[in-house]
């Protein structure tokens, strides 16, 4: 649970909750939601997660659910992609809209100031012990856009397109070893609020690049014999 002076913040996927009146949702249905080198990528596209971003304030002995519709669809999730030449690895993509980011960079949606957002990456064995939340044990971040522990402004968009910028994670030179383990990824953002730093994470999705390269490989997008089918091919048997 994410709370700061008794405001608690929750991402609500909005494909559960489209039909639901802000004031009939529970406080179990909405904590449910809560987060306790060059070479040459073929990109599978996932389905896009759009969600609303709520608060709980604690009132009179009860839970009060308040949208926060400035922040729709703050971070957004758009799939995976995979070498197809030189070594092993696999990207993730998280969106943000540009038109947002202006205004949390600048003056600000309702009082929420932008200070950093980037990735979370884990073994997806380890959730069902380990939150997956950013300095959470087991849980490795990547900064796209902030300050690093160097001091080093960072702000890394890998492409913009519809509308949002698109930041990424990678994940390269995994041995044949860990072709098969899942790896969960999330975007993360931080804003800041009269002075309190607020957390809000994105929807976690996991993938291994043993599937993804049977993915590429059913979908037939290149000839058998070719250099992107041979690797594929030898990334599925080496993992065998």
């Amino acid at each position: 649970m994410v709370c700061a002076a008794a405001i608690c913040f929750a991402i609500v996927n909005i494909s559960a909750y489209a039909n639901t009146n802000a004031s009939e949702v529970s406080l179990t249905s909405v904590i449910t939601s809560f987060v306790t080198g060059g070479s040459t990528l073929f990109t599978i596209c996932g389905k896009i997660i759009f969600q609303n971003v709520w608060t709980l304030e604690y009132r009179n002995n009860a839970y009060v659910a308040t949208e926060q519709p400035g922040l729709t669809d703050l971070l957004t999730y758009h799939g995976f992609s995979i070498r197809i030449t030189g070594k092993a690895g696999i990207r993730f993509k998280t969106g943000i809209s540009t038109d947002l980011r202006a205004q949390l960079l600048g003056n600000g949606v309702n009082g929420y100031h932008l200070k950093e957002y980037g990735t979370l990456v884990m073994n997806n064995a380890n959730r069902t012990s380990y939150p997956m939340i950013k300095g959470g044990e087991k849980v490795i971040s990547g900064l796209a856009y902030g300050t690093n522990a160097n001091g080093t402004h960072q702000d890394s968009i890998y492409e913009t397109v519809s509308g949002r910028y698109r930041f990424t994670s990678v994940l390269v030179g995994l041995p044949a070893n860990q072709y098969k383990v899942e790896y969960a990824f999330r975007g993360y953002i931080i804003l800041n609020k009269d002075g309190k730093d607020i957390t809000i994470y994105g929807p976690v999705q996991a993938r291994s690049i043993y599937a993804l390269a049977q993915q590429v490989l059913n979908m037939g997008t290149y000839a058998q014999g070719s250099e992107a089918d041979t690797f594929l091919r030898k990334l599925i048997s080496d993992a065998q």
